[in-house]
């Protein structure tokens, strides 16, 4: 990847200049993006995959992003769904469990998280649990409605179904609550969790009963 990508001189794993950029509105989706350094796009690459390039400092906060299809170029600290991947404090406080068992490579596609529309649905089922304390109620519950159709089910928890994923869908809601508020997101599609504000305990229990071989 360009020299321009924070860190990315040390990168073991770079696009290539010729892959080609997704057009159309069969590609216009918000879990399919598209990266521009210079005059160079690359992708267009899974959500999944943004979120590792993230990790290793491979998309920084001011890379220029967009949904692929769309000439929507923003920085990737200004996008809904990566915003609080730069946000030190949040983003110490959010967790998932890798897209596959034991891996933290995309779901889907290649290795360079590359779309495979043949295996990936085109939207995911959520079960999400809320610890809400604050006076941000009013605010998540239109947050989460705006995302996609949506039930409440209980005082604290919702099933909705949306273009995203657990970790992508946890970013956008937890810009909608304080400091103190808790939330859990439960993927029933990708069979893939996300929580926010647990704290290190939790997240160490959490991940050993997540995923755990029957015995």
């Amino acid at each position: 990847m360009s020299a321009q990508m924070s860190h990315a001189e040390n990168a073991e794993e770079q696009p290539d200049a010729d892959e080609p950029a997704a057009s159309g509105a069969n590609a216009a989706q918000s879990d399919y993006w598209i990266l521009k350094y210079g005059e160079e796009i690359y992708g267009p690459y899974t959500i999944e995959a943004m979120e590792r390039y993230i990790a290793e400092g491979r998309i920084a906060d001011h890379s220029i992003v967009a949904p692929a299809g769309t000439d929507e170029w923003k920085p990737a600290k200004d996008v809904s769904v990566f915003t609080c991947y730069f946000d030190k404090t949040r983003s110490d406080q959010t967790h998932s469990t890798p897209a596959k068992p034991g891996d933290n490579r995309p779901a889907y596609g290649s290795g360079k998280g590359q779309v495979d529309r043949r295996k990936r649905p085109e939207t995911n089922n959520f079960v999400v649990i809320t610890d809400i304390k604050s006076h941000h109620g009013p605010e998540f519950e239109r947050a989460i409605m705006s995302v996609g159709p949506a039930m409440k089910i209980a005082s604290n928890a919702w099933v909705l179904n949306a273009k995203t994923t657990a970790p992508g869908l946890l970013n956008h809601l937890s810009q909608h609550i304080g400091r103190v508020d808790r939330i859990f997101v439960s993927d029933s599609t990708a069979d893939r969790i996300a929580w926010f504000n647990f704290g290190p305990e939790m997240d160490a229990k959490v991940r050993r009963v997540w995923r755990k071989p029957a015995s």
